[in-house]
């Protein structure tokens, strides 16, 4: 036989019949459309390769091509009627779910023209593939998910929103796209009590923040025990944040705002003071960074004196 027949006669008698070829239990189809190798693909799926395949983690050939935006492997895929039932039957972390994840916009496009039952389809911790892109900052992604129909308002097993995820993420581009929804809830909070802006001020996002504040988010919180926004921002050492939320009318507590940020400050003074006396290669520091973490926060509390205390 010609040599090209010799090694289609060996892939088909060897592999085709679903044979696992590593310790993850791929089969050839796998690795194909894993590195988007889509003739041979096509080769493996006309010989009839096992399409609905899984690997050890679960992986169909599918979900490989989407998590690494092989498109025209997926188009294949789909085209070849490889299902989907088990990723969209029980929670998962779908395909779906993986193309946003990584902002595979073609991917994404191609996976809902063919099955819009993943749209708001969730995975085992109540994510949604719109969570998966706000996260990851595709807000391309999010507006063909909002086109299609995703629930802005769902919410994860944590209560947590999209607008959560993106407003905890720093994702300006993706909030942006996310507040043009109709009656997008900016104040939802998670199981825990905690909004979007507070999730903002607590990891130091600046942009997610003034783009809550200009939605009307809630400076306050939900009662007089839990920390509010400006108490947060000031207790992480969020200098331009405090200054934000002050210039937009956070007035109220700022005496606990000011009593946060001084622990906060002879916390890391007494970090500092344990690193110097115990010097490791991971807690070895400059002067300079050193100083630079409790200057902060007391340019925080100076921030928080300058006018008076409200109660």
């Amino acid at each position: 036989y010609p040599l090209r027949r010799q090694r289609q006669m060996c892939i088909r008698d060897r592999f085709i019949d679903g044979a696992r070829v590593d310790g993850d239990r791929r089969t050839v189809l796998h690795l194909t459309c894993m590195h988007g190798h889509h003739d041979v693909a096509s080769f493996l799926i006309d010989n009839k390769a096992d399409i609905n395949a899984t690997n050890y983690s679960g992986d169909t050939p599918l979900m490989l091509a989407a998590r690494y935006g092989h498109s025209q492997v997926v188009k294949l895929l789909l085209r070849s009627n490889c299902t989907v039932a088990d990723e969209t039957m029980a929670p998962s972390w779908s395909s779906m779910h993986r193309a946003c994840g990584a902002g595979h916009v073609d991917v994404a496009e191609a996976l809902l023209e063919a099955h819009e039952e993943f749209v708001n389809h969730k995975d085992k911790k109540g994510l949604t593939p719109l969570m998966a892109a706000v996260s990851a900052n595709f807000s391309e992604g999010a507006v063909i998910l909002m086109n299609k129909g995703a629930n802005v308002h769902e919410r994860d097993h944590e209560g947590r929103s999209a607008v959560f995820y993106a407003a905890m993420a720093g994702q300006e581009k993706s909030l942006r796209v996310l507040l043009t929804a109709h009656n997008i809830q900016v104040d939802q909070p998670d199981s825990v009590g905690e909004t979007p802006l507070m999730a903002a001020c607590k990891s130091g996002h600046e942009s997610t923040a003034r783009l809550l504040l200009n939605a009307q988010a809630n400076l306050e919180a939900p009662d007089d025990v839990a920390p509010n926004p400006l108490i947060i921002a000031a207790a992480a050492g969020h200098e331009p944040i405090v200054r934000m939320l002050l210039n937009n009318g956070a007035h109220r507590r700022k005496e606990k705002a000011a009593e946060e940020a001084m622990k906060a400050s002879k916390s890391r003074e007494g970090a500092d003071v344990h690193g110097a006396l115990n010097p490791t290669p991971l807690t070895r520091t400059d002067s300079s960074m050193s100083s630079g973490g409790t200057e902060r926060f007391h340019k925080i509390i100076e921030l928080l004196k300058r006018e008076p205390m409200s109660p």
